[in-house]
C-alpha cells in the first residue's frame, strides 16, 4: 500500500514538474515520497523489524493520506495549466489568423493584449514581429524578434523572421546566415530554402542559389516561382538548355499572368540570341 502511493505521488509530481516546471514543493514532496518509498521497501521494513524500531503507523497512515491529497491537488493543478494554455495558444492562433488576412488593426490589438499578460513569450514576440513586417515598420519589428530570439534562439519561426527582416533591408549576407541555419535545423523548411535560395542569387552565389532552389523544387514540386528561379539561375550561368527546361516546367505550374508573362519573354530571348540547345 506504501509503495503504491508513493509511487503515485511521485508520478503526479513528474507529470506536474513537465507541465508546469520544477519547484520547490515539487522537490519537497519528492524527497518526502522517496522517504515513504524508502520505508515501505521489503528489505527495508525487514531492516525496521530486526532492529526493533518503533514506528508510529498512524502518522505514516496520515502521510500515506497526505500524499493522495497531494497527487490529487497535483493533478488539479496540471488540469487547470493545461487549460490555460490551450487557451493561450487559441489565442496566438487567432492573432496569425488575423495576420495572415491582414486584418492589422484587430491583430495589433490582440497581440497587445497578450503582450501586458506575456510580455516574456517568445509566440507572442514573434507574431508582433510578424505583424510590424508586413506593415512594414522593420524598427518595431526587429524590437519583437529580438526579445523572441534572446527567449528561443534555436526556433526556426524565429530564425526565419529575424532573416526576413535583413532580407527586406536588402542585408543579403546576413539574411542568408538565418535562412541558413533554419535549413540546417530543418531541412524541409521550404520558405527557408526559396529565401536562401533568393539570398545567395543577390549575392551571385549561383550555383549555391541553385542548391535551395532544387531542395525547394522538391518540396513545393507545384510552385512557379520556384521554377522560374531554377530557370534565371541556370540562365545566368549560361546553362541554356537546364534554363529553358526550367522555365517550361513553370509555364506547366499554372504562373500568374505577371510571371507568365516575364518566362516568356525570357524564352523568347533566349530563341531569339539562338544559343546552342534551345530552339
Amino acid at each position: 500500500m506504501g509503495v503504491a502511493v508513493a509511487l503515485i505521488m511521485l508520478a503526479g509530481i513528474i507529470i506536474n514538474s513537465v507541465l508546469c516546471g520544477v519547484n520547490a514543493l515539487n522537490f519537497i514532496l519528492a524527497v518526502i515520497s522517496l522517504v515513504i518509498l524508502a520505508f515501505n521497501l521489503p528489505f527495508t521494513k525487514k531492516v525496521i523489524m530486526k532492529k526493533a524500531i518503533k514506528i508510529n503507523f498512524t502518522v505514516i497512515s496520515a502521510l500515506f493520506h497526505l500524499c493522495i491529497l497531494t497527487v490529487l491537488a497535483l493533478v488539479i493543478i496540471s488540469a487547470n495549466t493545461i487549460n490555460q494554455n490551450k487557451g493561450f495558444a487559441a489565442k496566438i492562433n487567432a492573432s496569425s489568423t488575423l495576420i495572415q488576412n491582414k486584418d492589422y488593426d484587430k491583430a495589433a490589438e490582440a497581440l497587445s493584449q497578450l503582450a501586458d499578460e506575456y510580455p516574456a513569450d517568445a509566440d507572442v514576440n514573434l507574431n508582433s514581429a510578424a505583424l510590424y513586417l508586413r506593415m512594414g515598420n522593420l524598427d518595431q519589428a526587429r524590437q519583437y524578434i529580438d526579445t523572441a530570439y534572446r527567449i528561443r534562439p534555436f526556433d526556426t519561426d524565429i530564425l526565419f523572421n529575424y532573416g526576413m527582416v535583413y532580407y527586406i533591408l536588402k542585408d543579403y549576407r546576413n539574411a542568408n546566415s538565418f535562412f541558413e541555419q533554419v535549413c540546417i535545423i530543418d531541412p524541409y523548411y521550404v520558405e527557408a530554402r526559396v529565401y536562401a535560395g533568393m539570398c545567395n542569387y543577390m549575392l551571385r552565389n549561383l550555383r549555391k542559389a541553385i542548391y535551395h532552389f532544387e531542395n525547394a523544387s522538391v518540396l513545393d514540386p507545384e510552385s512557379p516561382e520556384i521554377y522560374y528561379s531554377l530557370g534565371t539561375a541556370n540562365l545566368d550561368l549560361c546553362m541554356y538548355p537546364a534554363a529553358k527546361a526550367f522555365f517550361n516546367s513553370a509555364l506547366e505550374s499554372n504562373p500568374s499572368t505577371a510571371l507568365k508573362a516575364e518566362i516568356q519573354k525570357k524564352l523568347s530571348a533566349m530563341k531569339e540570341l539562338d544559343f546552342k540547345g534551345v530552339d
